[in-house]
């Protein structure tokens, strides 16, 4: 390739452009494996037993409120900033870890 100005000129041939786009396709394939079919209606994460569950949230508010009486004694302003570090722990009623492990083993071998 030439390149004059603004403009480029191209030299390849469109044998050339053929080989470039053949060695590009057997590059690719180098490095490509075997795809395997799945049942992707299984995967429905939310069937994945739980038995339990730990969060942890953050939370930021910050309040301006101002208060005004037609006597200026009675005023006030109000500014509050609220900070919230929140930790949850959910247990599920009747569900156990070992009931758990064995029916996400189950899911997990059908997925494949």
């Amino acid at each position: 390739m030439t390149w004059l100005g603004t403009s480029r000129i191209s030299t390849e041939t469109s044998t050339e452009t053929k080989m470039r786009l053949l060695l590009s396709i057997a590059f690719l394939m180098a490095f490509a494996t075997i795809a395997e079919a799945r049942n992707e209606y299984l995967n429905s994460y939310s069937n994945a037993c739980q038995y339990g569950s730990v969060d942890l949230s953050t939370s930021y508010s910050q309040d301006d409120s101002d208060y005004r009486h037609y006597s200026p004694s009675n005023d006030y302003d109000n500014f509050s900033d609220r900070k919230e570090l929140r930790l949850s722990f959910r247990k599920y009623l009747g569900v156990s870890k070992k009931m758990c492990d064995e029916q996400n083993k189950v899911l997990l071998e059908n997925e494949n």
